[in-house]
């Protein structure tokens, strides 16, 4: 069976921009977002963002058409009813302000067009914008959810907060454009990119129908993002997880050794990198599959998940002097 296409971006040759973690830095989009949400509430947000379907898509939806597009935070989102395109821009603002990452198609469609930068004019004419599905944001926050005690807000508490966070975009776009054989080449099924100089990744219109790991397309979806996901907020782990595996002889090579746990899915070895974030998705998505069939990689991912906590203070906390409340005051 062919793998599935997903594609992790290593770093190219230029100056990454810097991560926009405040709200007075983030998209101005979502900066109004957060800030009416602070001040009026989520009734205000979805008043300012979310619109009626014109008449045209009232007619349409007549005569049988599903959705209808609307604009959300900037984001050009399929929907369904005013109920979805309010929820829309829920999840962006709550993306936002709970992880600090942008729902931002412009700053994946720089980071693609960044990593292509000697690529023909017509080939990075093809690098442009796609509608987001209603359901695609919400497989997002889903993912989203899986990493929480290591982004945005809660990573101050764990054992990552020392190192800045990995993933600060995401966005949609039409297809991969990429370099195949030496030539710049359309990729159309890619399903996703992490790019590493940017820490944003790309969804892509292939990833709207293919279903290469689960059955269900919403899943399968969520499957996408949190192995995307993976390829930033679990780099640090790679080097260890190369070390952990016999079937691994360097980040890129393959041992060939003889009872080798191989990695859970065909894609899984192409590379360490991709290895550990399959795993990651059958992790968070089917943990028994990759404990039946991985389960070394199912405890290394337990080990890896628990030491997002730090360990209590060995000790205890010290010991207040008596006259502790006089001292402070």
């Amino acid at each position: 069976m062919a793998a599935p296409a997903r594609a992790h971006e290593p770093a190219p040759d230029r100056t990454p921009d810097a991560p926009a973690k405040s709200v007075a830095r983030l998209d101005p989009a979502a900066a109004q977002i957060i800030a009416l949400q602070q001040t009026a509430g989520n009734r205000a947000v979805a008043g300012l963002i979310a619109r009626a379907p014109t008449l045209v898509d009232r007619v349409g939806m007549f005569f049988g058409k599903k959705t209808y597009l609307a604009t959300v935070a900037g984001e050009q989102v399929h929907v369904a009813s005013e109920e979805e395109e309010k929820d829309a821009a829920r999840i962006i603002a709550d993306i936002s302000s709970s992880y600090g990452i942008d729902i931002s198609s412009v700053k994946a469609m720089k980071a693609l067009k960044g990593a292509n930068e000697s690529a023909p004019k017509d080939m990075l004419a093809k690098i442009v914008k796609r509608p987001w599905l209603y359901k695609e944001l919400q497989a997002v926050e889903r993912a989203l959810a899986h990493y929480a005690p290591i982004l945005g807000k809660m990573r101050r508490g764990s054992t990552r907060s020392n190192a800045d966070q990995e993933l600060v975009a995401v966005g949609k776009l039409e297809t991969r454009v990429g370099v195949k054989d030496g030539k710049t080449v359309v990729r159309p099924t890619v399903l996703g990119t992490y790019f590493t100089s940017d820490k944003t990744f790309a969804m892509y219109k292939h990833g709207e129908t293919a279903t290469p790991d689960f059955s269900d397309i919403d899943k399968q979806i969520e499957g996408t993002v949190i192995h995307e996901i993976a390829h930033g907020v679990l780099s640090y782990a790679e080097a260890d997880f190369v070390k952990a595996f016999d079937f691994w002889l360097d980040a890129d090579t393959a041992s060939g050794k003889t009872g080798a746990e191989p990695p859970p899915t065909e894609y899984g070895k192409t590379s360490a990198a991709e290895d550990l974030a399959e795993c990651a998705m059958l992790y968070f998505l089917d943990r028994p599959r990759l404990e039946k069939d991985c389960p070394k990689r199912c405890a290394f991912m337990d080990a890896l998940i628990k030491g997002w906590e730090p360990e209590p203070l060995k000790g205890g906390w010290p010991e207040q002097p008596k006259d502790a409340e006089t001292m402070i005051a």
